[in-house]
């Protein structure tokens, strides 16, 4: 036998990793390493990649008077042991009372059997450790469940059949194979690579916004017939059946479905989606379009009863035979219209989770065609929808403030929904809604 020399195996990181740990970082979200390979080996990798700080100091964690980490054949006796954290560039640099002492510039790393019991007496260290190294599947699984019951919405990448346990135990696993863990993640990358974490992210928090959104649409929905309907009948006069069927069909329907296909913001952001519907963004935005549909349908109605020559129906009690052919009807049909138009809009606010609305071409031009047909009923109706929609003729001059109406209301819900409640005010609303419903 001729010894020719060494063959040394390098695992090099992918080249993409530091950045995607830098966009998690920026986007406050905490990055650990589990890993079963040596505590030297993770914490070079976690120096390549910047989970560890240069400038910080490391500290790896022992049993005093006996340096186990590097030995899987002790067993730890679950009583009450004694711990010391060293510094790896110096040894004589110890932390004993750890829950205690200053992290300031120092990072926690803990290695082996000693996990196991390290947690179980400290369960508070676990989101104070960036790197856990020579774990087992079991260790894996009780620092991701750990880390959930301390109220931390958990993600985990893995690969090997070792990672399957906390992979399923998480909030969210993405696997990064086709093996055995892809079986138990509910997600797996088709590219390998933890860069689909950001896009996981993304697309999870838009989901969530677009939700919320068609939530929100669907109550403003009801609410506009509702004090269409409810004046209507007030007056002893309600809508024709085309009507309801132009505003469900025409208008309000695939609006509502067009404006749920905007696509995920292309930057990870530092906000998070709120995780309920009672929150203060949600219920403001929705109480505010509630108040200005009302406004603007009784503004509508107003401005018609001191129209020159305007005569209020008789009311004879029938709800049987109700008016449909009166200008109270035509007048609110088209106020509903454009109302429908304005709360697709209201609810489709861009960033920080979704892209701006113009993005959405398909939501776009429904919004285009939608309004165009309501517009061209409004002015020219005796010539195109008198027939079929039974509507009657306006003044010219109250239909230009109907249409200039529907701008104001539009722009007040601009000014609501995408400047004030997405702004500074909006952001202090919302803190002072979680203060005082801690």
């Amino acid at each position: 036998v001729i010894f020719s020399g060494l063959l040394v195996m390098e695992n090099k990181l992918k080249p993409e990793t530091p950045s995607i740990l830098a966009e998690l970082n920026r986007a406050n979200i905490n990055n650990i390493i589990i890993t079963g390979d040596n505590v030297l080996t993770a914490i070079t990798v976690g120096r390549k990649c910047n989970l560890i700080d240069p400038n910080t100091s490391v500290y790896m964690c022992r049993v005093q008077e006996n340096l186990i980490e590097n030995s899987q054949d002790i067993e730890i006796p679950n009583n009450t042991l004694n711990y010391e954290w060293y510094n790896v560039n110096d040894e004589s640099d110890k932390i004993y009372d750890i829950l205690n002492a200053d992290l300031t510039n120092k990072q926690l790393v803990a290695s082996g059997p000693l996990i196991t019991n390290l947690l179980q007496q400290n369960p508070k260290l676990v989101d104070k450790i960036v790197i856990f190294a020579r774990t087992t599947p079991a260790q894996k699984t009780q620092i991701i469940s750990l880390l959930m019951e301390s109220g931390y919405f958990v993600g985990m990448c893995g690969d090997g059949t070792n990672d399957c346990g906390a992979l399923k135990a998480a909030h969210v696993g993405l696997a990064l194979s086709d093996a055995e863990a892809s079986v138990v993640a509910p997600f797996t990358s088709k590219r390998k690579t933890i860069s689909d974490v950001i896009y996981l992210l993304r697309e999870g928090r838009c989901a969530l916004a677009t939700s919320f959104s068609a939530f929100q649409y669907m109550v403003i929905y009801p609410f506009i017939q509702l004090y269409a309907v409810s004046l209507l009948f007030y007056l002893g006069a309600d809508l024709s059946s085309l009507e309801y069927a132009y505003g469900d069909f025409c208008v309000s329907l695939p609006l509502g479905i067009l404006m749920c296909y905007t696509k995920p913001y292309k930057k990870l952001e530092k906000e998070q989606p709120p995780a309920t519907l009672w929150n203060s963004i949600t219920i403001g935005s929705l109480l505010i379009e509630i108040a200005l549909i009302a406004i603007f349908t009784l503004a509508a109605f107003g401005l018609l009863t001191m129209q020159p020559g305007y005569e209020r129906l008789v009311v004879t009690g029938d709800t049987d035979h109700l008016e449909v052919n009166s200008a109270e009807s035509t007048t609110l049909f088209f106020v509903t219209s454009y109302q429908y138009l304005i709360g697709t809009v209201a609810f489709s606010v861009g960033k920080p989770f979704r892209q701006p609305l113009f993005t959405n071409y398909l939501f776009c031009i429904g919004l285009f065609i939608s309004g165009f047909l309501s517009t061209m009923q409004l002015f020219f109706a005796p010539w195109i929808s008198k027939n079929y929609l039974e509507v009657v003729e306006l003044d010219f001059h109250f239909i230009s403030m109907i249409f200039a109406l529907a701008w104001i209301h539009l722009g007040l819900t601009i000014f609501f929904e995408f400047i004030f409640f997405q702004g500074p005010i909006g952001n202090l609303i919302a803190k002072f809604m979680r203060y005082c419903f801690k």
